[in-house]
């Protein structure tokens, strides 16, 4: 996930140029919910053709777990969109079971900022006196506002030093 010079020079540009308040969509990719009605698709098909087996009602059984996942992550996509937003004083971020809740978090409460990889995907972390927040990449519309977000937030963490 390496950037080009050009991709680069964007992500500094638009640091420069961010102004606040500032919304970004935070939701699904487009590419997640194929991958999950893709997922749905072939289990049924698996089903289909292997409904002689002995094994069927297990098939059946992920088809239908797979058509609940897409069901809640097309709904999460579509329906419940969500935006992560930036102001002078903090941040408001999705949090809970599908980020449906949102969370002021002051930058002055902000104690560390760091990233991790989850299943590969990149994974800001936010930590503070209420406890540990994340940023998933995977939500955010594009890989370079997401380095420009964490970057932002690590020098608004800087600025407000733990005490």
């Amino acid at each position: 996930m390496f950037m080009s010079v050009e991709e680069c020079a964007h992500v500094l540009d638009y640091r420069k140029a961010m102004t606040l308040p500032q919304e970004f969509p935070y939701n699904p990719r487009p590419k997640l919910v194929a991958w999950w009605s893709g997922s749905v698709f072939a289990a049924i098909a698996v089903f289909y053709f292997e409904s002689g087996s002995a094994n069927h009602h297990r098939l059946l059984w992920f088809g239908v777990i797979c058509g609940i996942f897409f069901g809640f992550i097309a709904a999460r996509a579509f329906v419940l969109r969500r935006f992560l937003l930036l102001t002078e004083s903090g941040l408001v971020l999705p949090t809970g079971v599908g980020r449906l809740r949102s969370k002021y978090i002051p930058y002055s409460d902000i104690r560390r900022v760091w990233q991790v990889q989850i299943v590969g995907m990149p994974v800001l972390q936010l930590a503070t006196d209420e406890g540990k927040f994340e940023i998933v990449s995977g939500l955010i519309s594009d890989y370079r506002t997401y380095v420009a977000i964490a970057d932002f937030l690590h020098s608004r963490a800087q600025k407000y030093p733990a005490t």
